[in-house]
């Protein structure tokens, strides 16, 4: 149902979210 998909989106994003920060931070720490 629409709750399951909502369930489904909102973790996607989230791991995104994470990649995100993830990756700003070795940017930063790279040389």
């Amino acid at each position: 149902g629409p709750l399951a998909w909502a369930l489904i989106v909102w973790r996607c994003s989230l791991v995104f979210s994470s990649l995100d920060k993830l990756v700003s931070v070795l940017i930063h720490l790279l040389p």
